[in-house]
């Protein structure tokens, strides 16, 4: 099997009292991670700039922003695996064109043994760190969905949905294949539930 890891280039730019307020509430302050109540629908975001024109973006909250044209070349499987949000302006109006994604658990992409991991001492979960140019996904993580979420709005997919994208059209995010491995590199035999 053959996976596409999309990185996205772009950072959107969050409107600081919504950011800070959404951080406070529903994200740990220990290590960052999302709240698992709001893993488990849409989340919209409050921008005080429209996005750039790139395929993919990332608020500061590590919420994948993607254009709704880059969208639709991965329906319906994008809309059947992952939760889609709206991106909005200070004042609450949708900014046509784009939308946000996460899921209730993304896939972990791992590296080599030097790579860290801990465990959070405010919210208990595994915080791990890729180091390395080794990064791989492991065989018994794929679900067999199309779509995944990645991380920090990364995205990864499957052969046949990466095929649909013509890299001269789209813009504003890198692509690595990542190997499909059976056992690990990082030492870690299996990662904990809590990992996300």
């Amino acid at each position: 099997m053959r996976v596409f890891h999309l990185h996205t280039k772009s950072s959107g730019d969050d409107l600081d009292e919504w950011y800070d307020q959404f951080r406070r509430t529903h994200k740990c302050q220990g290590c960052g991670a999302l709240g698992l109540d709001v893993r488990t629908g849409p989340i919209d975001v409050y921008l005080a700039h429209k996005p750039d024109r790139s395929a993919l973006n990332v608020s500061h909250l590590l919420i994948g922003i993607i254009r709704i044209d880059f969208m639709r070349l991965f329906e319906p499987e994008f809309l059947q695996c992952l939760l889609v949000g709206d991106v909005l302006d200070r004042h609450g109006n949708p900014i046509e064109g784009f939308a946000t994604f996460h899921s209730s658990k993304p896939i972990p992409i791992r590296s080599g043994p030097e790579s860290t991991h801990r465990v959070c001492d405010k919210c208990g979960r595994f915080v791990y760190s890729c180091v390395g140019d080794e990064d791989y996904v492991m065989r018994d993580c794929l679900t067999g969905q199309p779509v995944y979420e990645a991380g920090m709005g990364d995205i990864l997919l499957t052969e046949e949905l990466y095929s649909r994208i013509d890299r001269k059209k789209w813009k504003g995010f890198w692509v690595d294949e990542l190997p499909v491995r059976d056992t690990p590199l990082d030492g870690i035999d299996v990662f904990p539930e809590n990992y996300y």
